[in-house]
C-alpha cells in the first residue's frame, strides 16, 4: 500500500499570488502570440505612434522621407514584431510552467529563476530602449509588465525562499 503524507498548509496569501502569476503568464503569452498574427504590439496604435514619433521624426524632417517606402516599412515591422511575439510567448509559457509546477514553498531556486529572468529582461530591454531614445517603451510596456509580475513574486518570496522542515 502506498501511503502519502498530508500536504502542509500553504502560507497565507500564497494561493492567491501563485494563481495571479499563472494567469498573468498565460495572458502575456496570449498577448505575445497576437503580435505574431497582427504584426503590432497593441490594437490601439499607441506604441506605433510613439515609435513613429521617436524614430521617423528626424528622418521625415531631414528630407529623407522619399527614401521610406511605407509598404516595405510596414512589412518589415510586421516581420520583426512577429519574431519578438514568438520569443515573448515562449518566455511567458516557460515562466508560467515554472510557476505552475516548480514554484512552491521552499523552492528558492524556482523563485530566483523566475525573478532573475524577469529582471534580466527588464534591465536589458530598458537599456536598449533608452539607448535608442525609445523611452516610451519602458513606460508603456516594460514597467507595467514588471509590476504585474514582480508584485506577486515579491509576495511569494518569503514562502519560497525559506527552508521548509518536514
Amino acid at each position: 500500500m502506498n501511503a502519502t503524507r498530508p500536504r502542509a498548509a500553504l502560507p497565507r496569501g500564497f494561493v492567491f499570488w501563485h494563481r495571479w502569476l499563472q494567469v498573468s503568464c498565460l495572458l502575456f503569452a496570449l498577448q505575445a502570440l497576437s503580435w505574431c498574427w497582427t504584426g503590432s504590439f497593441d490594437p490601439f496604435g499607441w506604441w506605433n505612434r510613439q515609435a513613429a514619433r521617436g524614430f521617423l521624426a528626424a528622418t521625415l524632417s531631414s528630407g529623407l522621407a522619399e527614401c521610406l517606402a511605407p509598404r516595405e516599412l510596414a512589412a518589415f515591422q510586421r516581420f520583426w514584431v512577429g519574431l519578438v511575439g514568438a520569443s515573448a510567448a515562449a518566455y511567458f509559457l516557460l515562466l508560467g510552467l515554472l510557476v505552475r509546477h516548480a514554484l512552491h514553498p521552499g523552492a528558492s531556486w524556482a523563485w530566483w529563476t523566475a525573478g532573475g529572468s524577469l529582471l534580466l529582461w527588464f534591465i536589458a530591454d530598458s537599456a536598449v530602449s533608452f539607448r535608442a531614445g525609445a523611452d516610451f517603451n519602458v513606460w508603456l510596456v516594460n514597467l507595467p509588465c514588471l509590476a504585474v509580475n514582480m508584485v506577486p513574486l515579491a509576495a511569494l518570496r518569503a514562502a519560497c525562499c525559506t527552508r521548509q522542515h518536514p
